[in-house]
C-alpha cells in the first residue's frame, strides 16, 4: 500500500474519531467544542507516528485513536486541562507581546510536555520521592490477589518507616496481603539498626515474607531500595555519589525489569529468615 493511500485511510478514520468524540459529548456547545479539540489533538498525535505498512495496522491504529478520544472525553479533569491548553495557546498566538516571546515560551512548554509523554510511552516515569511513594501505594492497592511483590528496605527505621508516608506505605502492604497478594521484603541490615529493626521485622513477618541480610555481605552498589510487581513494574531511586536522593523512578522497561529481578534474586540467595538471622552474631561493618 502506498504512503499516500495510507494517509487517506488514516485521515478518514481520524475524522470518524473526531465525529464520534463529538457525538459522545452531547449537544452542548462547550462540550462539542471540547470534543472537537480532543479529537483534533488525537489526530495530530496519531499523524506524527511513522507511516505504517498494512491496512490491518491502520485499522488497529484508528481504533486506538477512537478509544483514546472516548477516554479523554470521559475524564473530566483531562478534558478541562486540554481545553484550557488549547484556549491558552490560541490567546498566546494572537498576542505579539515582546516580539512573540510568550509564544516561543509556550512552544517550549509544549515540547517539555511532549518529552514527558514520550518517556511515559517508553515505560519510564520520573517523580519526586514523595510522589513516587504515593504512586507505589497506588500500585500496591491496585494489585489483585495472587500477585507477587518483591521489595528491599535499606533505611533507618525512624528516618523513613516512622514518617507519615512510611506508615501509609506499610498499611498498604498489609491491605494487599489481606487481598491475597504475596509480598517478600528483604531488609539490608546496618550494624547500628539493632533492636528497633528486629522488632519491626518481627511485626512484618506475621504477614509478609521477611528476609534479612547484613549490609557487609552486599556490594555497595547493590545497597538500595527497590520495588517489583512480578515482571511488570519496577521502582527505584537515583542517588548522587554523595548519597543524596536525586529522583524516584518507575519503569516498565523490559531491560530494567530484568536487571532488578536479577538483583532481587541475588539478594534472596544470601538472605536469611528472621530466626536464622538473629540466631547468629552479626559480623558488623
Amino acid at each position: 500500500m502506498t504512503s499516500g493511500r495510507i494517509n487517506v485511510i488514516r485521515i478518514s478514520g481520524l475524522s470518524l474519531s473526531i465525529l464520534s468524540t463529538v457525538a459522545l459529548a452531547g449537544l452542548g456547545a462547550t462540550s462539542v467544542a471540547t470534543a472537537v479539540i480532543l479529537g483534533l489533538l488525537v489526530a495530530i498525535i496519531t499523524l506524527l507516528v511513522d507511516l505504517i505498512l498494512s491496512t490491518e495496522l491502520v485499522r488497529i491504529d484508528l481504533l486506538a485513536a477512537i478509544d483514546l478520544s472516548k477516554r479523554l472525553v470521559a475524564d473530566k479533569n483531562a478534558a478541562t486541562h486540554l481545553r484550557a491548553m488549547s484556549s491558552a495557546m490560541t490567546k498566546i498566538s494572537r498576542d505579539g507581546t515582546v516580539g512573540g516571546l510568550f509564544y516561543r515560551e509556550a512552544v517550549r512548554a509544549l515540547l517539555h510536555c511532549s518529552t514527558s509523554l514520550s518517556q511515559l510511552a517508553q515505560g519510564e516515569l520520573t517523580l519526586e520521592e514523595v510522589r513516587r511513594m504515593e504512586s507505589l501505594i497506588y500500585l500496591i492497592d491496585a494489585a489483585k490477589g495472587g500477585a507477587s511483590i518483591f521489595m528491599t528496605s535499606y533505611v533507618q527505621i525512624d528516618d523513613w518507616w516512622e514518617t507519615p508516608v512510611g506508615r501509609q506505605y506499610l498499611k498498604a502492604n498489609f491491605r494487599a496481603v489481606e487481598r491475597g497478594v504475596s509480598i517478600t521484603r528483604i531488609f539490608i541490615v546496618r550494624p547500628d539498626d539493632g533492636d528497633p529493626l528486629k522488632t519491626f521485622a518481627e511485626a512484618q513477618a506475621t504477614k509478609l515474607n521477611v528476609r534479612l541480610v547484613e549490609e557487609s555481605r552486599v556490594e555497595p552498589a547493590e545497597r538500595e531500595n527497590f520495588f517489583l510487581i512480578e515482571n511488570r513494574v519496577v521502582s527505584f531511586a537515583d542517588y548522587s555519589r554523595e548519597g543524596r536522593l536525586l529522583r524516584g523512578r518507575i519503569s516498565t522497561s523490559s531491560s530494567t525489569l530484568v536487571t532488578y529481578r536479577e538483583k532481587f534474586e541475588s539478594l534472596r540467595l544470601i538472605a536469611s529468615t528472621l530466626n536464622e538471622f538473629y540466631s547468629q552474631p552479626l559480623q558488623g561493618g
